[in-house]
């Protein structure tokens, strides 16, 4: 399955007044994770969406496991993997990485591959095509 690491450094303003990452930061870093695997596997968002028409790739589950926090001026890695590929939707997981290699935080979703629905005000699930599949399976 397509598997990228994406590093980046805990900045003041990604903390609480602690100094400790703030919860919801997570999410971002995720999302931007999954952008930095997409050009892993040689493609884009951007792409996807002027290629298949396709409306995004919204998160529709995750769950987040925080072991040890992440405190500012920390570098981490954040390893992404695509566990699964179903009809409409896939599947990652998320492990950052400080150093020493100390898993801080484990997390999975989903997202769906969507379409804009024919309101032109929403969007809806469609399969995802065997060509953007390919690219999530390889190994």
């Amino acid at each position: 399955m397509l598997s990228n690491r994406y590093t980046l450094q805990a900045e003041f303003g990604d903390c609480d007044p602690s100094g400790i990452v703030f919860n919801p930061n997570y999410l971002r870093w995720f999302d931007a994770s999954v952008h930095t695997l997409l050009r892993a596997g040689g493609t884009s968002l951007r792409t996807l969406q002027d290629k298949y028409g396709i409306a995004g790739l919204p998160l529709i589950e995750s769950h987040i496991q925080f072991s040890h926090p992440v405190f500012v001026h920390e570098c981490i890695d954040i390893q992404t993997q695509v566990t699964a590929v179903d009809r409409c939707v896939i599947a990652l997981c998320h492990r950052v990485i400080k150093k020493e290699a100390l898993t801080a935080v484990k997390a999975s979703e989903k997202r769906a591959w969507t379409i804009p629905d024919p309101d032109g005000h929403s969007m809806q699930a469609a399969p995802i095509p065997d060509k953007v599949r390919d690219i999530l399976v390889q190994k």
